[in-house]
């Protein structure tokens, strides 16, 4: 979910198919995790049709400063060191 709020930050709107090849996971994935950050007070502005997506509202800004330099740096480092160990592709995503 990181990694979508990342994309949505430097793009502001994309669509569902986009993000889900970018994360190598299903449109369902990508759409039940959208539903998370909904959840959790991310305002996401979606848009049906041929050239529909999804956005976060303008004028919101994605705090990017969550996370010290180090703190992320450990966490990225956790996430490799359990992805050697398990390989799983879930790991993988988180590292995106």
């Amino acid at each position: 979910m990181l990694g979508i709020m990342g994309v949505l930050a430097d793009t502001r709107h994309t669509t569902i198919g986009a993000l889900a090849a970018r994360f190598e996971v299903s449109k369902r994935t990508i759409a039940r995790d959208l539903d998370v950050l909904a959840q959790a007070g991310v305002p996401l502005v979606t848009t049906p049709g041929a050239h529909g997506g999804v956005g976060v509202l303008d004028g919101f800004k994605v705090r990017r400063d969550l996370l010290s330099t180090h703190d992320a740096a450990m966490l990225h480092a956790a996430l490799e060191a359990l992805r050697s160990v398990d390989g799983d592709k879930a790991v993988t995503q988180l590292i995106a």
